[in-house]
């Protein structure tokens, strides 16, 4: 966390170089691969086109491959790698798009670039205006990769055979097959993947999530300072994920096309931790050894089917998306303690989850007049959710395992939405625009709960996205949105806390939350095709923030918590990027990539009645990574250090935690071998990754006071490596 002071030093470097690109731009004469402004026949600078020329300097896979040589788009390909959690599918849409539109699917992006062969890519676009061909209100940059005519070309195949170890012992073999065709007007792409490796997230939230094997160094201690306990622990996961996927295409003999994405996804893991327990006795002798056992056997099975049908109809084009979303989600977990006495069951919990998602979207977009686009729609969604928990105790300490009663065992939770929406893009001079839209929302949340009401919620969402061309290459941005946060039925219903052993309640009774956004941005444009640099400010006003707020009194005349909604909450921050071509360096084919985010949030604690900041944002986060294709070689090497300051913070009725991380450093190295074969290295957390908790218990609650133990941990991650086969037939 040291480094991320020296932020300040990497601007100042990545603007000598932004400076420098543009001076060698002025003074050399265009290289080979020199591209122009704006796509052929556009008569604007909002676009740069990137084609198969362009890409032919590299020995290139699949789409993927080709996004990752353009400056600033790596940000956006590490940040499309996580589940989709938007509220439905919305006016704002992804910033990469295939063919001018999103994906009809959630979270399928960056597997489905990972399938499209990169003979199969026409050219990129990088858009950063407003464009009536493209229905997705923009978020600042939006990457559109343009496939071939018909689609796909014949009999493009890809395969990865990947080698995955860390150093602690553990490897695996895994991979990936695709392969697409056409046969008629029928375009289609089949893929099945193999995947032994849990993915590593940017920001991850407590490090539950993305790791394969952790340990750490616990302890607990009384209110006076003194250790009381001391539980070093071991853990790992086994993730078997496989991912089938197709997707279609069906070009209409008039103009127009239908696509079908279809995703089965099932991914068992099993969690197994290890801690030791002993007590320091007086003599400084331990005492009291014991040994905990932990087993978390998880099943996630994912069924995604999405589909889009678009064909132009009078004077405009009609679009229809629809998706259909199934996930089971079943869990055991059981604990056991081993002392000198003999093993004891200390609990055991099963619990069955089964969500589903479904969405049907239409709209009709056309142009009004010369220079702005209109477009007509309407969204009907239902999200569900149905849970059944069982959980074991031994309340009275004789050894066996009671049933614990639970008024809700079986819970659920139900939304339906339907939302009528208006966007107008409008290029009012040639140098200004303007994007708004007027969503309107209607939204009906049952459960099975006994005494809840059904509850109603009218949502007017407006949004405004004014865009000035200082000169052909600065752009001035402002920006003011309503967003409606998605809600997680998973905080309407009861959950096993495996942490302290224990049920925590849900909140049937749980309302999304409601925000307004403004943000300020400016963004530079270097000469020749060097890169951008990007400054935004932003600044979100939030009702109804969702944290954990005093629930009710339990049987035992304590009180307890549970997820809801705080009146006001504030974040605002600063976000810097940039990715510039290391031509003034004389390596064009060397790329720098940074983002620079310092935030800062406030809210006032509903147990304390104290102002604090919020649950998850750090501080600042920093990505800084590097890349280098030596096309003279074949082969291309780089770097991505990963850092945060700050801590994620846990605010609950009877405890307070401060969670917060060393930085993460990866690299690789790969080299073409023959054909279109490529052998690649892949290193992850070269430092290990420290993790760092405090953990301050109350015997009662925050506010009562009265402190029981505070409990600390160093953990530490296991450095993995992947030696990937890549290649083409």
């Amino acid at each position: 966390m040291a480094f991320l002071p020296r932020a300040s030093c990497v601007s100042a470097a990545l603007l000598a170089l932004a400076v420098g690109a543009e001076r060698a731009a002025a003074q050399a004469p265009a290289p080979a691969t020199a591209l122009p402004a704006t796509p052929r026949g556009a008569s604007d600078t909002n676009t740069q086109l990137y084609d198969q020329g362009f890409f032919a300097q590299y020995n290139l896979t699949n789409a993927e491959d080709m996004l990752r040589r353009l400056p600033g788009v790596s940000p956006i390909l590490d940040g499309a790698g996580g589940t989709n959690q938007a509220r439905g599918l919305g006016s704002g849409g992804d910033q990469i798009l295939i063919g001018g539109k999103r994906l009809a699917a959630k979270g399928q992006i960056l597997q489905t670039l990972r399938r499209i062969p990169a003979a199969n890519v026409q050219r990129v676009e990088l858009i950063r205006g407003t464009s009536g061909e493209i229905e997705v209100l923009s978020e600042g940059l939006l990457v559109n990769v343009v496939l071939k005519e018909g689609v796909n070309v014949g009999g493009a195949g890809a395969y990865e055979l990947n080698y995955r170890f860390d150093d602690l012992s553990w490897s695996d073999v895994d991979g990936l097959i695709s392969y697409a065709n056409s046969w008629g007007r029928l375009s289609y792409t089949l893929a099945y993947e193999k995947n032994l490796w849990t993915p590593l997230g940017q920001t991850p939230t407590g490090g539950a999530q993305d790791y394969t094997r952790r340990w750490r160094d616990e302890l607990y201690y009384s209110p006076a300072g003194v250790v009381t306990e001391v539980r070093p622990q071991r853990w790992k996961r086994e993730h078997h994920k496989q991912i089938f996927t197709a997707n279609l295409t069906y070009e209409f003999q008039s103009e127009g096309q239908a696509r079908l994405n279809i995703l089965y996804q099932p991914h068992p893991t099993k969690e197994t931790d290890v801690t030791k327990l002993s007590r320091p006795a007086l003599l400084g002798v331990p005492a009291g050894r014991a040994e905990e056992l932990h087993i978390r056997r998880t099943r996630r099975d994912l069924l995604d089917i999405g589909g889009e049908v678009e064909k132009r109809i009078g004077l405009g084009r009609a679009r229809l998306i629809f998706i259909h979303t199934r996930l089971a989600l079943p869990v055991h977990d059981f604990r056991n303690r081993y002392e000198a006495a003999g093993p004891v069951e200390i609990s055991r919990s099963d619990s069955l989850q089964n969500t589903g998602e479904d969405i049907l979207r239409g709209s009709y977009s056309w142009t009004l007049f010369k220079g702005q686009e209109v477009t007509l729609g309407v969204e009907g969604a239902r999200n569900t959710l149905a849970q059944d928990l069982q959980v074991y105790f031994d309340v009275n300490r004789d050894g066996r395992l009671d049933t614990i009663a639970i008024p809700t065992a079986h819970a659920e939770v139900a939304e339906a939405r339907g939302e009528v929406f208006a966007n107008h893009n409008w290029k009012i001079t040639p140098k200004l625009t303007l994007e708004s839209s007027l969503n309107v929302e209607l939204s009906r949340i049952t459960t099975n709960y006994p005494f809840i009401p059904v509850r109603t919620y009218v949502f007017p969402k407006p949004r405004f996205d004014l865009r000035y061309n200082i000169t052909p290459r600065d752009r001035l941005r402002l920006k003011v949105e309503r967003l409606i946060s998605q809600l997680d039925f998973g905080a309407f219903v009861p959950t096993y806390n495996v942490v302290d052993v224990r049920i925590d309640a849900g909140n049937p009774s749980l309302a999304p939350e409601d925000a307004w956004q403004y943000e300020a941005g400016i963004e530079h444009r270097l000469a020749g095709d060097n890169g951008t640099m990007e400054a935004r400010a932003f600044y979100r006003d939030i009702s109804g923030h969702i944290d954990r707020i005093p629930f009710g009194v339990n049987a035992a005349g304590l009180p307890f918590s549970a997820p809801g909604n705080i009146d006001k909450a504030r974040l605002y921050g600063l976000e810097l990027k940039a990715g510039v071509r290391l031509t003034a360096l004389g390596a064009r084919n060397a790329q720098v990539n940074v983002r620079y985010l310092v935030q800062s949030s406030s809210v006032v604690d509903p147990f304390t009645g104290h102002a604090r900041k919020m649950k998850d944002p750090y501080a600042s986060e920093l990505t800084l990574g590097f890349r280098h294709d030596v096309t003279s070689r074949r082969a291309s090497y780089g770097a991505t250090l990963y850092g945060t300051t700050g801590h994620q913070l846990v605010s609950d009725i009877r405890n307070l935690e401060f969670f917060s991380r060393g930085p993460r450093l990866d690299a690789f190295v790969e080299k073409a071998l023959w054909g279109s074969a490529t052998l690649r290295l892949e290193v992850y957390n070269l430092t290990r990754s420290h993790e760092y908790k405090q953990r301050i218990l109350y015997t009662v609650s925050q506010a009562a006071a009265g402190l029981q133990r505070t409990e600390s941990y160093e953990e530490f991650r296991d450095r993995r490596f992947a030696i990937r086969l890549r290649g083409k037939f």
